[in-house]
């Protein structure tokens, strides 16, 4: 749950994803939370009532996806439009707050980034920065060729330890890795940046095949509240008149 305020004020508070998906693709944001997010992230949900334009989220994913395939750096231009539109006026907007405040700073973690995964055409992995430009992993940042993840937002340091510290110390071999050990990794990975205090919860789990996408956020959601339920309908038995 996220409060959102068109100047930076708590005012309301929203039920915002995320991560969203589509057909053929996974994505993951992190930034600060406004009503241009949201907005954003109704849009990319295939919410009409904010849509922008007669494409669907899918067709706005894959004209980025086959901007960067064609040209890649040599493209002058974003190739996500839709994120450099939505960061470009985020600055306009709090530099304009920031300018009544005397705040002369440029944070990247007020604006939004977000990890692209996809199937179409091919598997692929991307990040996509503050501007809208598609990246692949950084191999530097990884620190070995047979495995490709991309962490953001701001328990992100934290993973990228654990991350280096297990495939250093072989409890994650990326040769062996499979769909199974990819979940279990993402989980614990997720489960060691609980101690940011941005980090938040319930866990939201999406797995992308070349052939699907599917989501199971909503079951894992629902078997936690059931769970907490049951345990309250146990305690209250400790507390009924005999």
């Amino acid at each position: 749950m996220t409060y959102i305020g068109g100047d930076g004020i708590p005012i309301e508070k929203k039920s915002v994803k995320k991560v969203i998906y589509g057909k053929t693709w996974i994505l993951g944001s992190a930034g600060a939370d406004n009503e241009r997010s949201y907005r954003f992230n109704r849009m990319m949900s295939g919410d009409k009532r904010y849509k922008v334009g007669e494409d669907t989220p899918d067709q706005i994913i894959n004209r980025a996806i086959d901007k960067y395939s064609k040209s890649a750096d040599k493209f002058e231009g974003a190739h996500f439009l839709e994120v450099n539109v939505l960061n470009t006026i985020s600055y306009r907007n709090k530099k304009e707050e920031d300018d009544e405040l005397k705040i002369d700073k440029f944070d990247e973690g007020d604006f939004h980034s977000f990890v692209l995964a996809s199937n179409y055409p091919s598997m692929s992995l991307w990040k996509v920065d503050i501007f809208g430009n598609l990246r692949p992993p950084d191999r530097d940042e990884i620190e070995t060729e047979f495995l490709e993840y991309i962490v953001i937002g701001s328990g992100a340091d934290t993973v990228r330890k654990y991350m280096g510290s297990s495939i250093e110390s072989d409890r994650i071999i990326p040769m062996e890795i499979d769909i199974s050990k990819a979940i279990d990794i993402a989980v614990d990975a997720l489960h060691k940046a609980e101690k940011d205090i941005f980090t938040g919860f319930p866990m939201d789990l999406i797995v992308l095949t070349a052939s699907e996408v599917e989501s199971y956020g909503e079951r894992i959601n629902e078997t936690i509240t059931r769970a907490e339920r049951d345990e309250i309908k146990k305690i209250k038995e400790n507390y009924k008149a005999k």
